[in-house]
């Protein structure tokens, strides 16, 4: 099947769910380009995540980068400072997976990628141990952070598709759910 032209999907939901894990997936299979908020929300800095951009930026930076393609996959929060991209997503993925899941997920990437340095008295053990105080807020917090309640409401106001895909699914089957419903665009878009 001919893949369509301007796809735009978007994949949101708390750290340790599995936006860009299932983002790659989709970019791989379609061809499409595999982003991160991170990526735009964060300067590389050793360690990381010590230093954020200022807003314009980081929304500049984001548009002329996606500008540059077709077809993109974005994985992770724009919440507060890419809300109008909600008007150009052509599909938007919201995946939640139980905190218990989430927080084990996180200390097992965070302990491959970076090792001992996220321990307690080592350089990331203080940006380790934020991580998960904020990962923990997902379910309790309010509108005033990234959290379950701001993420859905942010869903009420987007365009295009909304999958919602919650619990414990494999990620073979949420990748099966969201290529029936690009294929639907696929399809829609030939037709």
């Amino acid at each position: 099947m001919e893949k369509r032209e301007n796809m735009k999907i978007h994949l949101l939901g708390p750290c340790g769910s599995g936006t860009s894990t299932l983002g790659r997936l989709i970019a791989r299979k379609y061809g499409y380009t595999w982003f991160d908020s991170d990526d735009f929300y964060w300067y590389k800095t050793d360690p990381p995540y010590t230093k954020k951009r200022e807003m314009d930026d980081r929304v500049n930076l984001l548009h002329s980068t996606l500008g540059k393609h077709d077809s993109w996959v974005l994985s992770g929060s724009v919440l507060n400072w890419g809300n109008e991209l909600r008007n150009v997503f052509d599909i938007v993925v919201y995946l939640y997976v139980e905190q218990e899941e989430r927080i084990r997920r996180l200390e097992k990437r965070e302990r491959e990628n970076y090792g001992t340095r996220i321990d307690s008295g080592n350089d990331m053990g203080e940006i380790h141990k934020a991580l998960i105080d904020y990962s923990k807020q997902y379910e309790t917090g309010g509108m005033d952070i990234r959290s379950r309640m701001s993420e859905l409401e942010w869903l009420k106001e987007a365009k295009g598709e909304i999958i919602r895909l919650e619990g414990s699914l494999t990620i073979e089957e949420k990748m099966e759910i969201v290529a029936k419903e690009i294929d639907k665009g696929n399809h829609r878009a030939t037709a």
